[in-house]
């Protein structure tokens, strides 16, 4: 259950208990009025029984003293007090006809017999003043007026009683009510303390718990165990937090691995380029010391005049050879220094691809020779016309040659052409060669500069690193693709794949004439 969850169970439970409180008092005052006004009823109701008494037992006395006045005097009763008379006895019925209304169902049937007999008694008296007859007996009249006042006068007395014993009920009833809700109103507080109380320390102990598992954690992680999780017990917002650590702590470990990675790979470029700039001091400096070296050597012997022309041809050719080696290494530094920085462009022209291949071929056949390697070029498939920089698709293709003939000896080096008309929008070309071979650990990184295989590599083959960069950075600038797959001692495989003219008419792109960039300086590459 969350934290708020909890509170919130708490307010419900304090507002359930005091919504009884609250409802046992509105149902305690609500309970008392009623009783009070039962009560008040009956009160009202014996000072109504009070005054009809007094006022019946007057009009008995009147009617008893005027028929005594007949009967001795045997003269009619004064007009005057006939109609008082009268009016008293109306003045009684609508006395009486008041107290029916504040009659309940404890003593309405007694109310109703009472009401006959005053009926019948008021009939009589009225009938008695109405007919107001001297000569008339009146004995039996009289009597049995006396019977009816008697019943009269008892059920009264009945209604009064009943009256009190209303009285005492609701006065028994008030006060079980204020004791019931007194009760109720103490047992309510006391669970509402206890629960307040209980509640609060269970959700104090809770937090606290959560809050030192929180710093625990916070203190862990900060002291660099990232591999520490809070654990979680519940799912509520101080859980919630906690999960916020984890992945706080995943991501630092994760940030921490990357700068490490970072750290490793910076440190690795760092070996790799210092192993380029021993690589390359020694590359540059192989052939200018051969150029230093033939040129000291025809100058000793133009000073001593020992001229042999077929000997200073053969020193001049290795000049030459070592001047074109030392300009191809510094090309490679350059090209890939223009493509770092972003100012290498592309020279785009329309051209077929076997006829490209063949001068190249025809140019590494004397460094496979060298190598007692067998060069073939597999040309039965024609290639369609290609859109592309004529310049850097030679480098290429040159630089894969020359690298297949530098790691093979007494192999054979195959150069393919793959065109299959169903696909008529691609054309793949094929180096392979069955040389030295890669692991896959060294596959994955053939086409990073200035990496070789390994070190030994580097000792016993030479070469800058550069070559196989250029290759794929050559491919990307002309949107074409390379990669590798290779065996340990069984040679490797260069694929390169270029868009065709089809496929580039279908995306918009010009198909004939040319297209200068800013930059057509041409430049050639040697091999690794």
């Amino acid at each position: 259950m969350s934290l708020r969850n909890r509170l919130t169970l708490a307010v419900i439970t304090i507002l359930v208990l005091f919504s009884i409180n609250v409802g046992t008092d509105s149902w305690s005052n609500n309970t008392r009025k009623a009783s009070m006004k039962k009560l008040q009823e009956a009160v009202q109701g014996q000072l109504e029984i009070l005054a009809i008494k007094q006022n019946l037992d007057s009009i008995y006395r009147n009617v008893s003293l005027h028929s005594s006045y007949q009967q001795t005097a045997a003269k009619r009763i004064s007009l005057e007090d006939t109609t008082q008379a009268l009016v008293d006895i109306k003045q009684l019925q609508n006395d009486m006809q008041k107290m029916g209304l504040l009659v309940n169902k404890f003593n309405a049937d007694n109310f109703q017999r009472l009401w006959q007999q005053f009926s019948q008694l008021s009939q009589s008296w009225e009938h008695f003043y109405r007919n107001n007859n001297p000569h008339s007996d009146n004995t039996f009249y009289i009597h049995n007026s006396a019977l009816q006042y008697q019943q009269v006068l008892s059920l009264l007395q009945q209604q009064k009683d009943q009256l009190i014993t209303i009285v005492e009920s609701q006065n028994i009833e008030i006060n079980k009510t204020e004791d019931l809700t007194n009760r109720i109103t103490i047992v309510v507080f006391f669970i509402s303390i206890i629960l307040t109380i209980g509640l609060g320390v269970i959700l104090i102990r809770y937090t606290n718990s959560e809050l030192n598992r929180l710093k625990q954690g916070a203190i862990i992680i900060g002291n660099g165990n990232f591999d520490y999780r809070i654990p979680i017990k519940n799912k509520d917002e101080l859980s919630a937090v906690a999960e916020s650590f984890n992945i706080m702590s995943s991501k630092m470990k994760h940030a921490m691995h990357e700068v490490h990675t970072a750290k490793t790979q910076a440190d690795q470029a760092n070996r790799s380029k210092s192993d380029f700039l021993a690589n390359i001091s020694h590359e540059l400096r192989t052939p200018l010391n051969a150029i230093i070296g033939y040129s000291e050597m025809m100058l000793e012997d133009l000073q001593c005049g020992d001229i042999d022309k077929e000997e200073q041809a053969k020193d001049l050719i290795k000049v030459l050879y070592a001047g074109r080696h030392l300009l191809s290494q510094i090309n490679d530094v350059l090209d890939f220094s223009k493509i770092e920085s972003g100012n290498m462009t592309i020279y785009k022209e329309r051209f077929n691809p076997n006829q490209i291949l063949q001068e190249v071929v025809n140019t590494i056949r004397p460094l496979a020779r060298k190598g007692d390697n067998t060069l073939f070029f597999d040309n039965s498939q024609i290639a369609p016309d290609l859109y592309t920089d004529i310049t850097k698709f030679r480098q290429i293709f040159f630089n894969l040659l020359s690298n297949a003939c530098k790691f093979t000896q007494h192999g054979d080096i195959h150069l393919r052409v793959l065109y299959d008309q169903k696909t008529p929008e691609r054309v793949q070309f094929v180096v392979s060669d069955t040389g030295i071979g890669m692991s896959a650990d060294q596959l994955k990184v053939v086409f990073d500069p200035f990496i070789q295989a390994d070190t030994s590599t580097t000792r016993r083959y030479g070469g800058t690193g550069l070559g196989l960069a250029l290759c794929k950075q050559y491919c990307q600038l002309a949107e074409a693709s390379i990669h590798a797959h290779s065996q340990p001692d069984k040679g490797s495989q260069f694929y390169v794949e270029f868009a065709t003219l089809v496929n580039q008419q279908v995306a918009g792109q010009p198909i004939s004439g040319q297209q200068h960039s800013s930059d057509t300086t041409p430049t050639s590459s040697a091999a690794i």
